[in-house]
């Protein structure tokens, strides 16, 4: 079931990969070497399975991140949850896909799936594993991050539609010094990457140098469906190019569906 990517780059991570039967999804446990606790990335399926494995393992769930809103990525969640009081997480445009099975997938790849209370994100904030795991309805913003300490605010972004988030210049100064913070934390930074689904997402931690990408981009050129609803070609085909090889091309990038990749290898196909 799992695929042992556990590495150290700078600081300990913990990266373990479970590949599931669903669609060939990958789901992610990420987290802190040091204390155990981590995230759980898309569990597809078999959630009581995973959850006995983060047991097993000794280590600690503080929470659950979606990169969508995809049957194959939230199966799962309910077996957690029925043994597990743990928050669900995904961007503010992932509401409407938990909730209905045919924006889901699920209407057609049953069982149906429909998923209400998840706390919802914007682009701009940090979440954190820390001991009060993620309560309360936090938010993150593109360019912000998911850290081990508290919430803050990362690195100033232009949205993917052009809009900015227009802060004020004592604000975006507060927002640089939080970024720079996370450069040497356990932190994972989110990146607003639409196209394949309105909600899509990576987190990337940028200490350890690697990104997890969900269903934007895989190995070898491939990248995420465009003809699901709410998809775009075109805006998916910008969010890789302006959001994830924009990366420093050493970034290791585990997504969805595919073998590990490099921003690097990546470019080529771009």
């Amino acid at each position: 079931m799992e695929k042992d990517q556990s590495r150290e780059v700078g600081t300990k991570r913990i990266v373990r990969c479970f590949p599931l039967a669903v669609q060939g999804v990958n789901c992610y446990f990420w987290g802190d070497g040091e204390t155990g606790r981590g995230f759980l990335i898309d569990p597809g399926e078999r959630g009581k399975e995973l959850l006995d494995e983060i047991r097993k393992q000794g280590w600690t769930l503080a929470g659950i991140l979606l990169t969508h809103g995809h049957f194959d990525h939230i199966g799962g969640i309910g077996g957690i949850l029925a043994e597990a009081e743990v928050p669900v997480r995904i961007h503010e445009a992932g509401e409407a896909y938990l909730a209905d099975p045919a924006l889901n997938l699920s209407a057609y790849f049953p069982p149906v799936i429909r998923l209400r209370g998840a706390k919802t994100f914007r682009d701009g904030d940090f979440l954190t594993l820390g001991e009060t795991g993620l309560k309360g309805a936090k938010t993150f913003r593109d360019g912000d991050c998911l850290t081990p300490g508290g919430l803050g605010t990362g690195k100033p972004h232009t949205d993917i539609d052009g809009r900015g988030d227009g802060a004020e210049a004592g604000h975006l100064r507060e927002r640089n010094a939080d970024h720079r913070k996370a450069e040497k934390a356990c932190a994972l930074e989110v990146i607003h990457t639409p196209g394949h689904t309105p909600d899509s997402v990576i987190f990337y931690d940028r200490a350890a140098g690697l990104a997890f990408t969900g269903d934007t981009i895989f190995a070898q050129g491939g990248r995420g469906n465009d003809r699901f609803p709410g998809g775009n070609g075109a805006q998916l085909v910008r969010s890789i190019r302006e959001r994830i090889l924009t990366l420093p091309p050493e970034t290791i990038l585990y997504s969805g569906h595919s073998e590990p990749t490099t921003v690097g290898a990546e470019r080529r196909w771009y």
